[in-house]
């Protein structure tokens, strides 16, 4: 809508000083935008064009992840935090109160220690945002130590298998011809470097 009428105000204040206005007393009670109200609705729509782009990130994707929910934070972080050359208007802006609402300031949502490492991992496991995390050792090592524990109540789910199912006729017959054909498979790579290789 701002950007509606940033596009249109030039016409607009073209019409409220135009001289064929009806009664000269009505040009001087129309209420004016003077540069000052411009420059700030500018700076409201540069401001506020990263929250609707982020916004639209998330609504808009057909298959919107987790992963890119801590990089979209720390883009609003940033962008909201108050810079040198801002003016009045954007830093009291970048410090009201609806922006302390945004999830970027760290709510309580994203204290929460569980709920931030599942984000942590789900963003370093997202090949778009992989590059982009800041302790990216600690969350490798978590999902590494992860995989590690999935897999190994996987082998002991293996190695206690369960009850064998009732074999018909014909298997009990070949069963001592069919054992020697079979050989069980060991895998020479031990757990962790299953891991690796599949993490990488």
């Amino acid at each position: 809508m701002l950007e509606r009428f940033l596009e249109q105000y030039p016409a607009i204040q073209a019409a409220s000083l135009d001289q064929r206005l009806r009664k000269p007393m009505e040009r001087d009670r129309l209420v004016r935008f003077t540069d000052e109200d411009l420059r700030r609705a500018e700076d409201f729509i540069r401001l506020m064009r990263v929250m609707y782009t982020s916004t639209l990130c998330v609504s808009s994707e057909k298959n919107p992840t987790s992963g890119q929910i801590l990089p979209i934070l720390k883009k609003l972080e940033m962008h909201f935090t108050v810079a040198d050359g801002d003016t009045v208007f954007v830093s009291n802006l970048s410090l009201g109160k609806s922006v302390k609402a945004l999830p970027g300031k760290r709510t309580e949502a994203i204290k929460n220690d569980e709920i931030r490492s599942f984000l942590e991992e789900a963003t370093a496991l997202d090949p778009r945002f992989k590059q982009k995390m800041d302790d990216n050792a600690a969350v490798w090592d978590r999902i590494k130590g992860k995989f590690l524990a999935k897999k190994l109540t996987d082998s002991e789910k293996q190695m206690h298998p369960c009850k064998t199912p009732k074999m018909t006729p014909l298997e009990e017959l070949f069963a001592d011809e069919d054992a020697q054909k079979v050989t069980p498979q060991q895998n020479s790579m031990s757990i962790q470097d299953q891991v690796e290789k599949e993490l990488h």
